[in-house]
Protein backbone atom coordinates (compact mmCIF):
# COMPACT_ATOMS: atom_id res chain seq x y z
CA UNK A 1 0.00 0.00 0.00
CA UNK A 2 1.09 3.36 -0.89
CA UNK A 3 2.24 6.11 2.07
CA UNK A 4 0.94 8.92 -0.17
CA UNK A 5 -1.80 8.63 -3.44
CA UNK A 6 -2.73 11.32 -6.06
CA UNK A 7 -4.96 9.23 -8.57
CA UNK A 8 -6.01 11.94 -11.77
CA UNK A 9 -5.82 15.54 -9.67
CA UNK A 10 -7.13 18.45 -11.16
CA UNK A 11 -6.84 21.43 -8.98
CA UNK A 12 -8.02 24.80 -10.48
CA UNK A 13 -7.70 28.88 -9.27
CA UNK A 14 -11.06 30.02 -10.50
CA UNK A 15 -11.38 29.10 -14.20
CA UNK A 16 -7.69 28.87 -14.31
CA UNK A 17 -6.76 25.09 -14.71
CA UNK A 18 -3.15 24.60 -12.61
CA UNK A 19 -2.91 20.65 -12.86
CA UNK A 20 -4.25 18.07 -15.02
CA UNK A 21 -4.32 14.76 -13.77
CA UNK A 22 -2.05 14.38 -11.61
CA UNK A 23 -0.83 10.94 -10.52
CA UNK A 24 2.28 9.73 -8.01
CA UNK A 25 2.70 7.15 -5.71
CA UNK A 26 4.95 7.33 -2.83
CA UNK A 27 5.59 4.84 -0.44
CA UNK A 28 6.92 4.25 2.78
CA UNK A 29 10.61 5.19 2.85
CA UNK A 30 10.39 6.67 -0.60
CA UNK A 31 11.55 10.14 -1.43
CA UNK A 32 10.39 12.44 -4.55
CA UNK A 33 10.94 15.51 -6.15
CA UNK A 34 8.40 17.41 -8.04
CA UNK A 35 10.02 19.07 -10.43
CA UNK A 36 9.09 22.17 -13.32
CA UNK A 37 8.97 25.44 -14.01
CA UNK A 38 8.05 28.53 -12.63
CA UNK A 39 3.81 28.28 -12.71
CA UNK A 40 4.18 24.45 -13.86
CA UNK A 41 1.91 24.11 -10.32
CA UNK A 42 4.32 22.16 -8.09
CA UNK A 43 3.32 24.24 -5.36
CA UNK A 44 -0.08 24.25 -6.15
CA UNK A 45 -0.34 20.48 -6.05
CA UNK A 46 1.07 20.45 -2.82
CA UNK A 47 -1.26 22.92 -0.95
CA UNK A 48 -4.10 20.20 -2.13
CA UNK A 49 -2.24 17.21 -0.75
CA UNK A 50 -2.28 18.98 2.46
CA UNK A 51 -5.86 20.64 1.88
CA UNK A 52 -5.21 24.20 1.54
CA UNK A 53 -6.32 24.36 -2.30
CA UNK A 54 -8.89 21.84 -2.83
CA UNK A 55 -9.43 19.87 -6.04
CA UNK A 56 -11.50 19.97 -8.51
CA UNK A 57 -11.07 16.50 -9.64
CA UNK A 58 -9.18 12.93 -8.44
CA UNK A 59 -8.39 11.62 -5.29
CA UNK A 60 -5.67 11.84 -2.55
CA UNK A 61 -5.49 9.18 0.15
CA UNK A 62 -2.52 8.99 2.56
CA UNK A 63 -2.06 5.66 3.87
CA UNK A 64 -5.30 4.12 1.89
CA UNK A 65 -7.37 7.03 3.61
CA UNK A 66 -9.08 8.87 1.40
CA UNK A 67 -8.21 13.05 2.61
CA UNK A 68 -9.23 14.85 -0.60
CA UNK A 69 -11.63 17.30 1.04
CA UNK A 70 -10.36 17.21 4.45
CA UNK A 71 -9.71 20.29 5.99
CA UNK A 72 -6.42 21.63 6.15
CA UNK A 73 -5.82 21.22 10.59
CA UNK A 74 -7.50 17.14 9.93
CA UNK A 75 -4.44 16.40 7.35
CA UNK A 76 -2.11 18.13 9.64
CA UNK A 77 -2.95 15.48 12.34
CA UNK A 78 -2.50 12.86 10.40
CA UNK A 79 1.03 14.10 9.87
CA UNK A 80 0.78 15.55 6.49
CA UNK A 81 2.50 19.07 6.37
CA UNK A 82 4.13 21.72 4.08
CA UNK A 83 7.32 23.00 5.19
CA UNK A 84 7.92 25.87 2.82
CA UNK A 85 11.68 26.39 1.87
CA UNK A 86 13.65 29.83 2.48
CA UNK A 87 10.33 31.23 4.68
CA UNK A 88 12.92 30.42 8.09
CA UNK A 89 9.89 30.50 10.55
CA UNK A 90 12.13 29.38 13.51
CA UNK A 91 15.79 30.27 12.63
CA UNK A 92 17.41 28.17 15.49
CA UNK A 93 15.16 25.18 14.24
CA UNK A 94 15.70 22.61 11.06
CA UNK A 95 12.84 22.10 9.26
CA UNK A 96 12.55 18.57 10.78
CA UNK A 97 12.50 20.58 14.38
CA UNK A 98 9.87 23.10 12.87
CA UNK A 99 7.46 20.10 12.30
Amino acid sequence: MSLLRLENVDVFYNDLQATFGVTLHVDEGETIAIIGANGAGKSTLLRAIIGLTPTRRGTIRFVGEDITHERCNMVARRGVALVPEGRRLFHSLTVEETC
